[in-house]
């Protein structure tokens, strides 16, 4: 009698024939060694772990029928070097493929509409992944540690690109954020050292500070992406992420043509502020404040960006543009403004600092202007 002769006498019941065991349609394990294994037609599933770290395995066919992959069923499969996925699957669970160091390309099926967290997490030498139209969603660190994966084209589905997806994605040179995605997350493309280019698309709304691994790009998108596209495409960098001096930034946020009426003073502020924070020593930021610090601040506050307004009081060089009485006009603006928050740190910075009155003597004070 032949397996599948085997397996239909045995649909809901335990199969266990050597190296196989089944049941109702899930294949729940294979220890065999063979390089080359083809999925008994009758199976549905494949199990949680079901391949679990075979070193051995190279090639594995899943024939039509199967709908689902669990997670981690080819967890650590090290040889494995080609799949063929079906069009019948529907999903593939979290780790599936994780650590299969030598998958070479992956085509996923068109009814995959979800490629879940650490999939394909160090697949070292994946170079070519083929996505299906359908696909809406991509979990964190799903290709992480990709590093000879030069290209991906993700389907304009998309709507974020979340936390570690491309992190060590070493070899990737380029890269287009489709239509429709509204925010980049942390480490999205952390140590992407080969990163020359990324294209982004107008409804990109956020974009973490920590998205890539180098300081001037954390710095310009500070504020809204839409400041931080223009800079990349308008300025004269030539990469996006090519590292440049401060006073070269602060050079480029004073003369670039993206200042007019159509981008917020806040936003260049706000990035003058960072780039401060980040150098305290560079005469030419130094210099920019000094002569605007007043007008730059009330800037800030009026952004309610408590975050940032937190980090420049928390730079001791900060003391050089304080002085008892712009300090006591802050505190007044965010009195009068009800910024509870920001009048909380003024007033502690100011009694650490400069020297405190009370509350109720500035209210006092302030009524006495």
């Amino acid at each position: 009698m032949s397996l599948s002769d085997l397996m239909k006498k045995n649909l809901n019941e335990n199969f266990h024939l050597g190296e196989i065991v089944i049941q109702s349609r899930v294949l729940k394990k294979y220890t065999g060694k063979a390089q080359t294994f083809t999925v008994p037609a009758e199976v549905e599933k494949i199990g949680s772990y079901a391949f679990h770290n075979l070193k051995t395995l190279k090639h594995v066919i899943i024939p039509e029928g199967v709908l689902h992959i669990r997670n981690n069923a080819f967890l650590s499969c090290e040889g494995l070097e080609t799949v063929t996925l079906p069009e019948s699957l529907i999903t593939i669970g979290e780790s599936a493929f994780c650590q299969c160091r030598n998958l070479k390309k992956i085509i996923i099926p068109g009814n995959i509409t979800e490629i879940k967290k650490d999939t394909f997490q160090g697949c070292s030498s994946l170079e070519e992944i083929i996505l299906p139209s359908r696909l809406d969603n991509i979990g964190t660190g799903a290709f992480q540690g990709c590093s000879h994966l030069k290209k991906i084209q993700l389907p304009e589905g998309i709507t974020e690109i979340k936390e570690d997806m491309f992190a060590y994605c070493t070899s990737l040179q380029e890269f287009t954020i489709p239509k429709g995605v509204t925010a980049v997350r942390e480490h999205a493309f952390w140590k992407c050292d080969a990163l020359s280019n990324i294209d982004f698309p107008d409804s990109l709304q956020h974009v973490s500070m920590s998205f890539i691994d180098d300081n001037v790009v954390r710095i310009i998108s500070y504020r809204g992406i839409r400041f931080f596209s223009h800079l990349i495409y308008e300025s004269r960098f030539g990469t996006f992420y090519k590292p440049v001096g401060c006073s070269q930034c602060l050079s480029l946020i004073q003369n670039h043509d993206i200042f007019d009426a159509s981008v917020p003073t806040p936003e260049k502020e706000a990035i003058i502020f960072q780039l401060f924070v980040q150098n305290p020593a560079d005469m030419t930021i130094c210099s920019y404040l000094r002569e605007n610090f007043d007008k730059d601040m009330h800037e800030i506050l009026h952004t309610e960006d408590f975050e940032l307004i937190r980090k420049i009081i928390g730079t001791p060089e900060i003391c050089q543009f304080l002085s008892k009485e712009n300090i006591d006009e802050f505190i007044f603006y965010t009195i009068d403004h009800k910024l509870y928050e920001a009048q909380v740190m003024l007033m502690n910075y100011k009694q650490q600092y400069i020297g405190y009155d009370s509350q109720e003597e500035i209210i006092r004070r302030k009524f006495e202007l």
